[in-house]
């Protein structure tokens, strides 16, 4: 059996074996996705974005006014809204009111937020950060809440590039010590989610699977994690984990 050169960890409790009608649930199988940072947020084309965020924290601590009282993020689900929204809540100063996933507010909570929005405007050391998964103009919402989340300043995000998800799948790869080829890399891409999230979740269990087995990653190990079918059939796309 080759030898992948890396030190074998006590062995964990056997996992079951996925069925195939299971394969969309893979993500939740190998447990939470790494903690979300934003050191760890690949950022491709949302530089600014994540620049205004990671600096607000310490700007409000420091009693610097931020350049606007509210910042509004949107983008389509993967696109990494929750990963920025953990992030901030794991160095929350005192007056910033992180609000994701805006646009399933319940009745009640948009008005508080309506009110507590209109309150901020008078006082000092407030600031509000809220993510949706549309621009204000067409959130579902009642108007005057998604009329003043679009006072401040509003970031886009923008989908990660082929060479963005690339070089973070290997720095990901890298820090786990798992040496992972071109052809996993592309196959990843191509046949699973492109959020960043789901392909470190992935990455992991390809690690614990290498360890387990003491072989190297290789592209019948991915398509086995991933499912069977791909395995029977290379040329079928399989199903994508959602």
């Amino acid at each position: 059996m080759p030898d992948s050169g890396r030190t074998t960890p006590p062995a964990p409790p056997a996992s079951p074996v996925l069925p195939r009608s299971n394969v969309s649930q893979l993500t939740l199988d190998f447990g939470p996705p790494p903690a979300a940072g934003f050191d760890n947020f690949v950022a491709g084309r949302n530089r600014e974005c994540l620049q205004a965020l990671r600096t607000l924290p310490a700007q409000m601590r420091a009693g610097i006014g931020p350049p606007s009282r509210s910042i509004y993020v949107w983008g389509p689900a993967g696109s990494g809204k929750s990963h920025l929204a953990a992030a901030l809540r794991t160095n929350l100063p005192d007056g910033l009111l992180v609000v994701d996933d805006c646009q399933d507010l319940p009745p009640e909570a948009q008005e508080q937020l309506f009110h507590r929005f209109n309150a901020m405007t008078q006082a000092h050391g407030e600031a509000l950060v809220a993510f949706g998964d549309q621009p204000p103009p067409r959130l579902s919402l009642m108007p005057d809440l998604a009329s003043r989340l679009g006072w401040g300043i509003v970031f886009g995000l923008e989908p990660l590039g082929d060479d963005d998800l690339v070089a973070a799948l290997r720095g990901a790869a890298r820090e786990r010590g798992l040496p992972i080829g071109e052809e996993v890399l592309a196959y990843l891409l191509r046949h699973t989610r492109r959020d960043m999230a789901s392909l470190k979740t992935i990455l992991d269990g390809l690690d614990r699977v290498s360890l387990e087995q003491q072989r190297p990653v290789s592209l019948s190990m991915l398509r086995e994690l991933l499912g069977r079918g791909a395995a029977d059939d290379p040329d079928r796309l399989p199903d994508r984990i959602t």
